[in-house]
């Protein structure tokens, strides 16, 4: 489910934010907002609250997005719920910003590309959590120890 798609319209300074897409990945929502000056994306991982703070963080840290994890809150100023939200921004010194000549070479970024790379992050997440279970399921169970372990 993906609600409508709009333009990422650059502007010379911040603005309230505007969400451009909206949408449930695997069970999992996303947010693409504009500020005007540059784009970020959201995506919802309230789920994690129920593991530990370790695994937390090792999904956190294993996230490959443009820039890295920039944000991490339980609130989004665009949704209207309370949980965890993880974000990057395309505000990168590759990156165009508002400010700059309209000639610049820097990336402008389209509302399709920033939805893409959610739904990437989404996958990762949900395979992070995977490896974790499996993880915890084999030393539970005692695999991969050697004899003089067991």
């Amino acid at each position: 489910m993906m609600s409508d798609l709009h333009d990422m319209v650059y502007k010379k300074s911040r603005c309230e934010p505007q969400v451009l897409a909206h949408g449930v990945y695997h069970g999992r929502n996303y947010y693409v907002v504009s500020f005007g000056t540059h784009p970020c994306a959201y995506v919802d991982v309230s789920d994690l609250l129920n593991m530990t703070r370790e695994e937390q963080k090792y999904i956190e840290d294993a996230i490959d997005c443009h820039g890295g994890i920039t944000y991490l809150s339980a609130e989004l100023v665009v949704a209207n719920n309370k949980g965890r939200y993880i974000g990057w921004d395309y505000a990168h010194c590759t990156d165009y910003s508002g400010y700059m000549p309209r000639e610049s070479l820097a990336k402008k970024w389209t509302t399709c590309e920033m939805v893409s790379e959610c739904k990437r992050v989404i996958e990762q997440i949900e395979g992070l959590i995977a490896a974790l279970s499996l993880d915890k399921k084999e030393n539970r169970m005692g695999i991969g120890l050697t004899e003089d372990e067991n």
